[in-house]
């Protein structure tokens, strides 16, 4: 889900105050932003109640009338889908002066947005259930831990995150990351290419005797 969107929520839940344990400190939130967008926990957003998702859908929509009405000439037109100006062009919705939404073509009539990766954890206090939630600020209650832009491959790690039991976490494997991937993938295609050499020297070779 959108950071601010996602966050609000997870702040409504924790003003409970219950005690989480390590459940809490074991806890990874994974939200997103468009791209080019900048998480900022003062922003406007939480204090003016924008709902994130919400705004997109329906400036999303706006924009295409828009494009749409643009396109036929200051009307609309009825042999046109909604979506038809996303077969030329990317579409790029601002919400806030700050925040703009860039969504493209991609595929066959599929759509897809592009976008930040943000996780953050919670503060050890606030997983303990020792802090009044309702009267801290976003950027008390909630760690940013790590960024992972466009097009999502490399991880920037912002501020290291505390495990239980100052433990160093869960295993890791080490071909979730990306040069490693790679590198397994560029093997597979390479024994596939290998595999189809073989079965072709094969087959030639069993021409040629079936022919003698």
């Amino acid at each position: 889900m959108l950071t601010y969107d996602i966050l609000r929520l997870w702040r409504n839940e924790l003003e409970s105050g219950v005690d989480l344990g390590a459940a809490g400190q074991s806890l990874i939130i994974m939200t997103t932003l468009p791209t080019r967008t900048i998480y900022q926990p003062n922003s406007s957003i939480y204090t003016n109640k924008i709902n994130l998702a919400t705004a997109a859908a329906a400036g999303l929509a706006m924009r295409l009338t828009q494009l749409n009405v643009k396109a036929g000439g200051g009307k609309l037109d009825p042999t046109k889908g909604l979506f038809e100006p996303m077969n030329n062009q990317d579409v790029y919705v601002p919400i806030t002066p700050k925040i703009t939404f860039r969504f493209e073509n991609y595929g066959t009539n599929e759509i897809r947005g592009l976008y930040n990766m943000f996780i953050f954890s919670l503060n050890l206090e606030v997983s303990r259930g020792r802090r009044n939630v309702s009267q801290m600020t976003f950027d008390e209650i909630f760690l940013l831990t790590d960024v992972i832009l466009w097009p999502l491959i490399a991880v920037q790690r912002v501020t290291d995150k505390v495990w239980p039991g100052d433990s160093n976490g869960p295993c890791r494997n080490p071909c979730l990351i990306y040069d490693c991937e790679m590198a397994g993938s560029v093997q597979e295609i390479t024994l596939i290419i290998l595999g189809g050499i073989i079965i072709i020297g094969v087959s030639n070779l069993a021409r040629i005797v079936y022919v003698r």
